[in-house]
């Protein structure tokens, strides 16, 4: 099942950040694999996630929703 994640401010994030992959995960305080099943559409992971990850770069969590 693919999701519907704006999957774009994630990676302008770590771009605009020079930020790795890894270092996002750890800014955000979560496991690599999760951020690879997000960034890749696999809706196969708890939604905690993204509000760690929406906290952490300062947006709100409906942010993260295609519509």
């Amino acid at each position: 099942m693919k999701n519907n994640f704006n999957t774009e401010i994630i990676e302008e994030y770590i771009i605009k950040n020079s930020l790795s992959k890894k270092q996002f995960c750890k800014l955000c305080k979560i496991d690599y694999c999760v951020l690879d099943k997000i960034l890749d559409g696999n809706a196969n992971f708890k939604i905690h996630y993204l509000f760690k990850i929406a906290e952490k770069i300062n947006i709100e969590i409906y942010e993260l929703f295609k519509e």
